[in-house]
């Protein structure tokens, strides 16, 4: 029977032909892993089982590994501080909701989501700094709020400590950005600096 390839041509299929002859030999693919961070999956990662997870805000005492985080469905609503603890970064343990929204502020600054922040710890109180955020608010959306706790789970918030923008160095209008504290201690001059997001004008 007369053919037209030439040598390279029938080399090249000689190796297609191996190389199909191998891949249906192979192995089967492994099964696919349970789902990664979740609180029953071994990995370091963390993942709450549902809703979408964002700003996670570390905080690490005394041999725990404490992670406070927001979650979102779509929108901004209804958004508070989560908490997890793990002692190894694998097993994770779900604590209470730490810093809760106000649904009985409707036009207030504690009515819409707590937002992110950050912890510190001073004379034996944790200190947690987190930003309120309420479109419906006429004094501004954002402000920075302080809540403080013995336990690192049950938080007070301090409403006398809440504090906006100046109208100076920073925008004061309605719509202005003020939010996303965090908070260090400085041992040198022996207090808490506060940096912020916030918008000149």
């Amino acid at each position: 029977m007369a053919t037209n390839m030439n040598k390279p041509s029938i080399l090249l299929l000689a190796a297609l032909l191996l190389c199909s002859k191998r891949m249906l030999a192979a192995p089967p693919a492994p099964p696919a892993p349970p789902d990664v961070g979740t609180m029953s999956s071994s990995s370091v990662r963390f993942c709450p089982e549902k809703r979408s997870m964002g700003d996670v805000m570390p905080f690490y005492w005394k041999g725990e590994y404490h992670v406070f985080y927001l979650l979102n469905n779509s929108g901004n609503a209804d958004i508070d501080w989560e908490h997890a603890v793990s002692k190894d970064l694998v097993h994770w343990r779900n604590l209470p909701a730490a810093i809760l929204h106000d649904p009985a502020d409707k036009t207030g600054p504690e009515g819409g989501c707590m937002f992110t922040g950050s912890i510190i710890e001073h004379n034996g109180t944790f200190h947690a700094f987190y930003t309120s955020w309420n479109p419906e608010n006429p004094a501004g959306r954002e402000f920075v709020c302080h809540a403080t706790s013995k336990d690192l789970i049950s938080w007070t918030k301090q409403p006398k400590d809440m504090f906006g923008p100046d109208g100076t160095h920073y925008a004061n209008h309605r719509e202005r950005d003020f939010r996303d504290p965090c908070v260090v201690w400085d041992p040198e001059q022996k207090q808490a600096v506060v940096g912020i997001t916030a918008a000149a004008n």
